[in-house]
């Protein structure tokens, strides 16, 4: 991947790197999980590809609350030799159990029970973070934001502009890659740019979501009654329904309850 208009170390070694006509140039926008995800599956080595993932943060930084990964988003990260890292950031469910709650007298009747769940909760930021520092140093520019891109050589390579998402600097750098992958999130503004007429409309839900720690001692009476209503807590993943809403809930590492309550 070559990149003009910059002469900055990482644009040197980027080039300089990606000199071999039989290796793919592939650019990532956006450095959330979906393009890190991205990122790590293509620099395996079968791949034979130079990956530059643009992020338009300026820093790696602690966001989102709990995760659920199922069977296949596991296998990923122990097939990238991440296996270890997922076993110290996670914990095991292997229960789901669907339940339907009467809003009047507060009642559970149970739904179904699956013993055989087979995923793990983890706290979103921790799995953002192993998906980093697993990935080549300098394959991750933050502080940058695409702001346009073309096909050229009759659609076999794209050319993407970018430039610094914040501070005083105005310069545009281009560059250049076979492979172009939009990662930049629900409100991608590529999409916006490579389909203008696909316009998002608002179903009508409404989520609240976040993390209870209960590490503090200040915390333990009212985790040890969670615990009562929710006595799997540990192993389960709690999905409630009620008329126009449900809820979830489950438990993280580091004694973290991630909750969610959605209504339409």
């Amino acid at each position: 991947m070559e990149q003009k208009l910059g002469d900055d170390d990482r644009e040197e070694e980027w080039s300089s790197s990606s000199s071999s006509s039989s290796r793919r140039k592939v650019i990532v926008v956006g450095g959330s999980i979906a393009g890190l995800s991205c990122a790590k599956a293509l620099v395996q080595p079968q791949c034979q590809c130079d990956v530059l993932v643009l992020e338009r943060a300026s820093a790696l930084t602690a966001a989102g609350a709990g995760l659920g990964l199922d069977i296949h988003a596991c296998r990923a990260l122990q097939e990238w030799g991440l296996a270890s890292a997922l076993a110290a950031i996670s914990m095991p469910l292997t229960v789901e159990q669907n339940r339907a709650i009467d809003p009047q007298s507060k009642s559970a009747r149970l739904l179904a029970r699956d013993e055989e769940f087979n995923n793990r909760s983890a706290y979103w930021s921790d799995v953002h973070r192993i998906l980093f520092e697993a990935l080549p140093q300098g394959t991750v520019e933050f502080g940058q934001e695409v702001v346009g891109f073309e096909e050229i050589d009759e659609g076999r390579r794209i050319r993407a502009k970018v430039k610094p998402s914040s501070g005083d600097g105005n310069e545009i750098k281009e560059v250049v890659g076979d492979l172009f992958i939009a990662a930049d999130g629900i409100n991608s503004s590529t999409r916006q740019r490579l389909v203008p007429s696909d316009k998002r409309q608002y179903c009508g839900y409404c989520a609240w979501r976040g993390v209870f720690d209960y590490s503090e001692q200040a915390a333990e009476e009212i985790a040890a009654a969670v615990r009562k209503a929710y006595a799997d807590l540990g192993k389960c993943l709690y999905f409630d329904l009620a008329p126009g809403s449900h809820a979830v809930l489950y438990e993280l590492p580091g004694k973290r309850l991630n909750w969610l309550w959605e209504t339409r």
